[in-house]
């Protein structure tokens, strides 16, 4: 049914409190909701989330985008809304699988030499924020869902970007690293 109405006017009448019109767009863009809450959910549920809590962080972001949405932005409905629904998820799963979870979900992987040498040492000279603070965005994200136990393909999936990316930002925080880590 929600094929007979286009996204701006349903947007018009949610904006005029009609339930029905928001309704119908919430049903229009469920699908794409549900497609992304797949692609992230196995992020978050090793945090211990549950796959309805991304459901409701897509609903929020298509509630935000109905909002927030301008005419004169250039772009159309569906590409603002599933951006969005996109970017909120993406930051719900680096916010949940970070500090939050910090102490219970604090899995080193194994397979690297500079958190086999943490381990070992027992933290003794290691300031995890203090890293982080030296370190630019991306870095940031992939040091610390590299430290919560994700894998370099993992990351790539989750952040969206090309795995040699992922691999560069890692070569780029571990020279930061070497300053703590005596290796």
């Amino acid at each position: 049914m929600h094929r007979n109405f286009n996204d701006y006017e349903l947007i018009y009448s949610v904006r005029d409190k009609d339930e029905f019109a928001f309704d119908l767009i919430v049903d229009k863009y469920m699908p794409i909701i549900l497609s992304e809450t797949k692609k992230y959910y196995p992020f978050v549920k090793k945090c211990g989330e549950e796959f309805d809590d991304l459901v409701q962080i897509g609903r929020i972001a298509l509630n935000d985008s109905i909002i927030k949405f301008d005419d004169n932005l250039n772009v159309s409905f569906y590409t603002f809304a599933t951006t969005n629904i996109r970017y909120k998820m993406l930051s719900f799963c680096a916010k949940i699988c970070g500090k939050k979870n910090f102490i219970l979900n604090n899995s080193l992987s194994l397979d690297s030499v500079y958190f086999n040498k943490i381990v070992n040492d027992s933290y003794s000279n290691f300031d995890f924020i203090e890293i982080k603070n030296e370190l630019d965005m991306d870095s940031s994200l992939v040091f610390e869902l590299y430290y919560n136990g994700y894998s370099y393909n993992e990351i790539s999936i989750l952040l969206d970007y090309n795995i040699s990316k992922i691999y560069n930002i890692a070569f780029k925080y571990r020279k930061i690293l070497h300053k703590y880590i005596n290796i």
